[in-house]
């Protein structure tokens, strides 16, 4: 039996362990509720987790199942873009259309207008080509083009135009050799004439080869030099010169720093007044890991001089002797040297054409 003082220390100690097991029960009784409400917010993050997932997982696929811009584009005007008119003067406009001070022009307001009239994109663009102000302007099918709300869209956009020229295989931004001039009125019998191979839009250019062709019966080689768009020294081979065309090669020891220049001059003789051309051909270009560049290429044109129909006699001038020739043939029907304005009879009027032309 406890008594006295040992009573009192009992009850303490009883007391004090029942506490402590009501503590412990409370304390244990809060951390399985802490877990049921973690373990419910955790789940629920799973959920919404796993919802964003499907979510995004389903946008993914409708937008892989949308066609873009380019790709309705495309579509739409596939046949237009397979024409040979389309393919050569494609590039260079996007190029020029995608440039960073051309292309903030290309607002909506300035595109409706350039559809209107195309004149107006030659003053925004000077140097879009001639040939592409005059396709939209009377090709119907490059005019429904331009006015197709999608195609103003797309323009306005730059990655866009990179997806179209993907999807069309061109190359935006492909080098220019051309030959210089591009149009050349045929000098007189043994005179000579040179033309220059240019490059134009080129980058990390190392080497090159190109094969000039000519028309043996109209013109002669007499020599060529090289020209200055390489600065350093190059290895230059031994140009290949055969009866209608000149083999030309040079690699040097870097890539060219210039994106344009002058690849070579080459002189030639008159044998013969007629019209010819000179064109490139076989042209490679490869930077220093000897990969090929895409190059485009630009012939010139030999025409023949044409003398005005007030020349009777084609001598180079309008003189006393052509005043006769038509006066001789007065009264004459049907086409004749002497019918100077075409309509099929020679009389006063072809007369006075000629004298308005007297000392030419």
């Amino acid at each position: 039996m406890l008594q006295g003082g040992n009573l009192g220390y009992f009850n303490r100690t009883v007391g004090v362990g029942i506490r402590d097991l009501s503590y412990r029960k409370i304390r244990d009784q809060r951390s399985l509720l802490q877990n049921k409400v973690m373990s419910r917010i955790f789940s629920k993050s799973l959920y919404v987790l796993f919802i964003i997932c499907v979510c995004l997982v389903c946008t993914s696929r409708i937008s892989a199942q949308v066609p873009s811009l380019a790709d309705q584009v495309f579509q739409k005007y596939q046949t237009l873009f397979q024409r040979e008119d389309i393919q050569e003067l494609l590039p260079d406009a996007l190029t020029i259309l995608k440039a960073p001070d051309i292309h903030p022009l290309l607002q909506p307001a300035a595109i409706k207008l350039v559809a209107a009239n195309p004149d107006i994109l030659k003053i925004i663009v000077p140097e879009i080509d001639d040939k592409f102000i005059i396709l939209l302007k009377e090709d119907a099918g490059v005019n429904a083009l331009i006015n197709d709300p999608d195609v103003q869209l797309l323009l306005q956009n730059v990655d866009e135009i990179d997806r179209l020229a993907a999807l069309l295989n061109v190359q935006p931004n492909a080098a220019v050799i051309s030959i210089v001039p591009e149009l050349i009125e045929s000098p007189d019998i043994g005179e000579q004439f040179t033309v220059t191979v240019a490059l134009a839009n080129a980058q990390d250019v190392a080497s090159y080869q190109a094969t000039l062709q000519f028309d043996p019966e109209a013109l002669r080689f007499v020599s060529w030099q090289q020209g200055t768009y390489f600065t350093e020294d190059v290895f230059v081979p031994p140009t290949l010169v055969e009866a209608d065309r000149l083999s030309f090669a040079a690699t040097a020891p870097t890539a060219a720093a210039a994106t344009d220049g002058n690849l070579f001059t080459t002189t030639f003789e008159v044998v013969a007044i007629k019209a010819s051309t000179l064109s490139l051909v076989e042209v490679i270009f490869q930077n220093n890991e000897e990969t090929g560049l895409a190059v485009k290429t630009q012939n010139s044109r030999i025409v023949e001089i044409l003398t005005p129909p007030w020349d009777i006699n084609k001598d180079g001038t309008v003189n006393i002797l052509d005043l006769t020739l038509v006066a001789g043939s007065f009264g004459e029907t049907g086409p004749a040297p002497s019918d100077v304005n075409g309509d099929n009879v020679v009389n006063i009027l072809d007369l006075t054409v000629v004298a308005s032309h007297f000392g030419e």
